[in-house]
């Protein structure tokens, strides 16, 4: 796996993108997640602290997020769910379900895409970023295929799962899951298929 060494030079941090040969301010969030949707890669970041989080994120924008994500969470109507993650940037499908206290990542909402017909069971959370180990992490794009049930608890991202697939319950995906699969565990494995 090629890594992303980052760096702090005086005009601000910069990633080094060894995929694409390109420097790319972390701050520019949309030259991020236009490598990110172009290549279709995880990427890690190193170097990570707390003072680092305050160039990449936006505080406000953050707590806000947060504050919205919250408020999906208490409301068990599936509209007001999808419409709330609609708002703060996510892809989400039609007629699907967002379960109680289901959550979406507070940071880069905008990089997960969620297809029509998805069940979120109850306290599920889809995230775009994860910590590897401290000063550490991945961020990508997460991507749920159409007719896919997420069971409680269960922890996705970033990845791509198929269409037509189980996750269940309390199994954390941090690879991509195929078509027609049921993954289960921690982390996650393919335990069989549908048919």
């Amino acid at each position: 796996v090629k890594r992303l060494r980052l760096r702090h030079p005086n005009e601000g941090i910069f990633i080094s993108a060894y995929y694409s040969g390109e420097r790319i301010n972390i701050r520019e969030t949309s030259k991020v997640n236009e490598l990110i949707a172009k290549r279709r890669d995880r990427y890690h970041f190193f170097g990570f602290s707390p003072e680092t989080w305050l160039e990449v994120t936006n505080p406000i924008r953050t707590a806000y997020n947060t504050a919205m994500i919250g408020l999906a969470q208490v409301f068990p109507v599936p509209k007001f769910g999808r419409a709330i993650f609609r708002h703060l940037g996510a892809n989400i499908g039609d007629n699907g379900t967002t379960g109680v206290n289901s959550k979406i990542d507070n940071y880069f909402p905008e990089l997960i895409e969620i297809e029509d017909r998805v069940a979120l069971g109850y306290g599920s959370i889809i995230t775009s970023h994860f910590a590897m180990e401290p000063g550490h992490i991945c961020i990508g794009r997460t991507k749920i295929g159409e007719n896919t049930l997420v069971g409680l608890e269960s922890v996705i991202g970033p990845v791509k799962v198929g269409k037509n697939v189980r996750i269940n319950a309390r199994s954390v995906v941090m690879r991509n899951i195929p078509d027609n699969a049921i993954a289960a565990g921690n982390p996650a494995r393919i335990i069989g298929y549908k048919k």
